[in-house]
């Protein structure tokens, strides 16, 4: 099967009041999604911290809380 619609920004997703996920590498597809939840500026933002703070990444690393405002 295949999907017919994808989560990204120019969609727009407002579903969750909440997201708890890792970091990614930055062209990763799942950005995608975030940028959809979170917004692409807030995204950039974070990964841009991220960098500077030394995060670690993929499945255990450090995570990265969403919230809606």
């Amino acid at each position: 099967m295949q999907a017919v619609r994808r989560l990204a920004n120019d969609l727009g997703v407002r579903a969750v009041d909440g997201l708890l996920t890792g970091f990614h590498e930055p062209r990763a597809t799942h950005l995608a999604m975030l940028e959809a939840i979170a917004g692409p500026e807030h995204v950039k933002v974070a990964y841009e911290a991220a960098l500077r703070g030394r995060y670690l990444w993929h499945e255990f690393g450090d995570v990265h809380l969403i919230l809606a405002c």
